[in-house]
């Protein structure tokens, strides 16, 4: 029996034995393909390749754009002529569709005039108000149809991405009702500028609970993850090191007493 355990020397043995044919294969993924045109339309060349997407290959920037509709938070890196480095493809170039299916739509009748406003790029960015320091109710425009951008906060990173919101939305309570249909849990139910998806408080509950990781630890990591080799380029809005954390031990709590009070009930009924 005692034959059959093999020891942490006997794991590094192995190991020692592959070791080079292992960092081939890890330099292979930072290396440029000898076939460069796209994967997938094979017409153009390809030099766009997502890092969390399952055996990544390189494709070009249309292809790229329309194959992350679905995954908006992926980190893409370009090929520059000397390596893969990080680019804002996806922040240029994809838009986040909050808008209702026609037939759900409450506005679905607009006039064309109404219509026409979709096309605007109405953006809250240079807005001074903080996400916890929001105008009242009275003193928000609400922009009808428009676009705007947001802070999203995601298990891969931290990303700005442009929204484009229903037609029907005309108050704050529509806007965050669209964010949560979009498994986007805001930030403020006021005014809107940053939100966390519903799988980033998930994996931030997990961290607290068994790894007893704190939420300023948890940003920074988030922060490190969206680019490691300059986290001060991650595109926050003032002071992220106390204001996010605010952000998201405020928002974490309530969506993890929801999201266990639903499972007692599958429980429940399972049972009957």
């Amino acid at each position: 029996m005692k034959n059959c355990l093999k020891t942490q020397n006997n794991f590094f043995k192995e190991y020692t034995t592959r070791r080079h044919s292992i960092l081939i294969e890890l330099l292979r993924h930072e290396s440029y393909l000898s076939q460069s045109s796209c994967s997938l339309c094979q017409q153009s060349s390809g030099s766009y390749r997502c890092q969390d997407c399952f055996k990544s290959t390189l494709v070009c920037a249309p292809c790229c754009i329309s194959t992350h509709a679905q995954l908006p938070f992926h980190r893409i890196r370009m090929w520059n002529g000397c390596f893969f480095e990080r680019t804002d493809l996806l922040t240029r170039a994809l838009s986040l569709d909050l808008r209702h299916y026609p037939d759900d739509c409450p506005a679905s009748s607009i006039s064309t005039d109404t219509q026409m406003m979709d096309d605007l790029n109405i953006s809250d960015q240079d807005d001074n108000f903080a996400d916890e320091d929001q105008p009242t109710e009275s003193e928000q425009t609400m922009h009808t149809g428009s676009r705007s951008e947001l802070i999203i906060v995601s298990s891969n990173g931290i990303f700005k991405r442009s929204v484009r919101w229903c037609q029907c939305a005309t108050n704050s309570n529509h806007y965050v009702q669209l964010l949560l249909h979009a498994k986007l849990f805001p930030a403020s139910f006021k005014n809107p500028k940053t939100a966390f998806t519903f799988e980033v408080l998930d994996h931030f509950r997990i961290d607290a609970l068994e790894c007893k990781m704190a939420a300023m630890n948890f940003m920074n990591k988030l922060q490190r993850i969206s680019d490691e080799a300059f986290p001060s380029r991650v595109p926050v809005r003032g002071t992220i090191s106390r204001n996010r954390v605010l952000m998201l031990q405020r928002c974490a709590g309530p969506l993890s007493r929801i999201t266990q009070g639903l499972q007692r009930v599958a429980r429940s009924a399972q049972s009957y």
